[in-house]
């Protein structure tokens, strides 16, 4: 295996997969270096999280290749969307629906809904096969330098058959892909300003008795703020036949710890 590559990326969640699958078709080659095992990648386990994604970033991950990978109940479209000035119920202060004239069977949405862990999953599964992408998982970084070309030293731990090994690797251009408390980052002294805005969010799926319309509904108040997703209908074989939709609760720390000490009953009530 070559040490070299033209692009480094340290990181395989969505955004680094994405770009090294970018670079690949672009006649690069890029190396992606990951801590989690590759069991982790191939199938990521639901983290509750729902990514809305509007048309053009649709239509780059179809550029990617990664869309083809999601299967019919992992993609939800949003219809309209209502933003709403207090509780869900009260006058919605916009509102704002998709087009009546459109070329295709989604082209009418104004956006989609996708949970985080197919995207992930869909990504990996693109970049593993691809010529131009290596990707090392279960691989810990341990050193990094940037000069006339960056050098990353990681270390796979031993898996009772084989001893823990260490590889230094070498491109022209390292990308730092490694969440946003990146420790490649801090190991090159670049600094970040971070602002705690002491809130807890809290996401989850709810069953309810009433179709949801493709409607997604978008609460502000005082206490805490309400995002209500709708779900795609095929989501819905698996929970009874009931429409689905994904909750986003903004609040404080301390109502947001009295909220998870609910019941999922009383937590539904408080919710609406």
């Amino acid at each position: 295996m070559t040490p070299y590559s033209d692009v480094l990326i340290v990181g395989a969640g969505p955004a680094g997969l994405s770009l090294a699958i970018s670079l690949a078709q672009a006649g690069f080659t890029a190396t992606v270096v990951e801590q989690q095992p590759e069991s982790a990648l191939a199938h990521p386990a639901p983290d509750g999280r729902e990514i809305a994604l509007t048309h053009p970033s649709r239509a780059t991950l179809q550029r990617l290749g990664t869309w083809a990978q999601l299967a019919d109940d992992e993609v939800g479209t949003i219809d309209e969307a209502q933003v709403h000035d207090g509780p869900l119920g009260h006058h919605s202060a916009l509102q704002l629906s998709a087009p009546r004239h459109h070329r295709g069977p989604t082209d009418h949405a104004l956006g989609f809904i996708v949970p985080n862990h197919a995207l992930r999953r869909s990504a990996y599964a693109v970049a593993a096969r691809m010529a131009g992408v290596r990707i090392l998982a279960g691989a810990q970084v341990t050193r990094v330098s940037v000069g006339a070309q960056a050098e990353v030293d990681c270390t796979t731990a031993s898996d009772g058959t084989a001893p823990a090994t260490t590889k230094r690797l070498f491109a022209p251009l390292l990308v730092a892909a490694d969440s946003r408390f990146s420790a490649t980052r801090r190991q090159l002294g670049i600094g970040a300003q971070m602002t705690d805005f002491g809130r807890t969010v809290i996401v989850c799926r709810m069953r309810h008795a009433l179709p949801h319309g493709g409607v997604a509904h978008e609460c502000f108040g005082y206490e805490r703020t309400l995002a209500v997703l709708p779900l795609p209908d095929a989501a819905n074989a698996a929970q009874g036949g009931y429409p689905l939709c994904s909750v986003v609760v903004t609040a404080g720390a301390a109502n947001a710890a009295t909220l998870m000490a609910l019941s999922p009953e009383s937590f539904a009530a408080q919710v609406q």
